[in-house]
């Protein structure tokens, strides 16, 4: 946390109702925050929250009995305060828990001092933030940089990011994902970021958008918070890009615009040039700022031409800060990926397995079958569904067949209802399985010391299990799953 603080300061703050034994107990510093009573300390604030399928105002004892010093509740729950011990307890009670906990990351927002990078887009924003992360831990060390961890990109886990912020860091980069309307809108109210960017515009999670417009109107939404002195890095290649400069522009009071291109749009300061292909299956490319006049060649250590856009995006944030082309040169060749992202899986099998199964939209699994086309002949796609497409879903599982067809995958396996639209696009060379356990058993049959197999799905679709049953099969069989 940057900063302690006390229940009465963020009651006055805030508001809500305070509930305290004494005065003594109202003044308490509070230094840590938990959500979960199974990891909770002694002298946690706990804040109590309701969702769909939980409400963890029914562990309010568990909470208390492991020593929290403090209750954030709901007003309509004051009722489960009763049977409590609360002689040595603060209560802030609220109209909405979840809202005290955005509130109490804003605090600690206005308590930090460094520069706070807000990343979001379609696709690529984690591994975006990655980049970034590994640029800034070159330049300034890696006990002054924070990142968000994991998948902690939403209204719980932006705030639960920025509590474990600390006073030493110097840098904070911020992942935000969105499943609707208005929801960067707020996290960027909480994080308050001075350099923010969207990466990447695509047909993902279009059920809760209504359409690819509402995601580009939502995802613009982080320069909403931007004010005199920070900086909007705009993708100039997007097709929205026009949208975000018009309201920026209109906005008098940001006072750097930073474009970057990969297709070298005129307007754009920061550019990709050279892009080829490395002896390792990476991929190269010339970086230059136009703003400095200075260039520099960068060899990437991830899969994939589309990682050279999430480079350039990194790159560009990073000159936003003035970061120097060297730094950036060296953090983003030291980047080796993200887990589940084009994650090489070597267990000492006689074949490449590339684990992208952290997620799955129909831009990312396009950038995937690029990936796997561009390494080898033999190039096996394991896929499961791609969810939350809304009424799209039936053609764009359709076409991901017929792209994977178009590319030469040689052999497409596939698991889930949806995808049995992928296989019949994608013909003869296409399989459905109704069971991992069949998809896997059929894999190992096909697979020679020249096969390239890449797993991927969305987040429902759980593909990481064929990730994990060839890896104990392979184990099993001293790594011989070659037939």
């Amino acid at each position: 946390m940057i900063k302690s603080f006390s229940m009465q300061s963020i009651q006055s703050q805030f508001g809500g109702e305070l509930l305290v034994a004494n005065d003594y107990v109202k003044d308490i510093l509070i230094d840590s925050i938990s959500t979960d009573t199974r990891v909770i300390k002694a002298g946690d604030l706990f804040v109590a929250l309701r969702g769909e399928n939980y409400d963890a105002h029914d562990y309010l004892k568990n909470a208390v009995n492991s020593g929290a010093s403090a209750l954030v509740v709901n007003e309509g729950s004051r009722d489960k305060l009763n049977d409590l011990p609360l002689s040595g307890l603060t209560i802030w009670l609220v109209d909405d828990t979840v809202k005290a906990l955005g509130q109490l990351a804003q605090y600690q927002r206005e308590c930090f001092d460094g520069q706070l990078f807000a990343i979001t887009g379609s696709c690529g924003k984690t591994t975006v933030k990655g980049m970034l992360k590994s640029i800034f831990v070159e330049a300034l060390g890696e006990e002054k940089v924070f990142a968000t961890a994991g998948n902690f990109n939403n209204h719980i886990g932006v705030p639960l990011s920025i509590f474990s912020m600390t006073s030493r860091h110097e840098v904070a980069v911020i992942e935000m994902g969105a499943s609707g309307l208005k929801e960067i809108e707020y996290l960027t109210s909480i994080a308050k970021p001075n350099i923010s960017i969207v990466n990447n515009v695509m047909p993902a999670h279009v059920e809760g958008f209504g359409s690819i417009e509402g995601i580009a109107v939502t995802k613009g939404e982080i320069y909403q918070r931007l004010t005199r002195g920070d900086t909007a890095v705009v993708n100039a290649d997007s097709d929205y890009a026009s949208l975000w400069l018009e309201d920026l522009y209109s906005n008098k009071s940001i006072t750097d615009i930073l474009q970057y291109s990969i297709e070298n749009a005129p307007a754009s300061q920061i550019q990709a040039s050279n892009i080829h292909k490395l002896k390792n299956g990476c991929y190269g490319f010339s970086l230059f700022n136009k703003k400095i006049n200075q260039a520099s060649d960068i060899g990437l250590s991830v899969f994939g031409e589309h990682n050279v856009a999430n480079a350039l995006a990194a790159a560009s944030c990073a000159c936003a800060a003035n970061v120097d082309l060297n730094n950036i040169k060296k953090g983003l060749e030291n980047f080796g990926g993200e887990p589940g992202r084009l994650e090489i899986i070597n267990y000492g099998q006689k074949f490449t397995l590339i684990n992208d199964t952290y997620n799955a939209s129909p831009g990312s699994v396009k950038a995937a079958i690029d990936t796997l086309a561009g390494i080898g002949n033999e190039s096996v796609l394991v896929l499961g569904d791609m969810g939350e497409l809304g009424d799209e879903s039936d053609s764009r599982h359709e076409e991901i067949g017929e792209y994977a067809l178009e590319k030469n995958i040689a052999m497409l396996l596939a698991i889930g209802e949806k995808t049995k639209r992928t296989v019949c696009s994608f013909g003869e060379n296409g399989q459905h399985f109704s069971s991992f356990d069949s998809l896997v058993s059929e894999l190992v049959n096909i697979l020679s010391s020249e096969a390239v197999v890449l797993v991927k799905g969305s987040r429902s679709a759980h593909m990481e299990v064929v990730i994990d049953k060839l890896k104990k099969l392979g184990e099993a069989t001293n790594a011989c799953l070659v037939r």
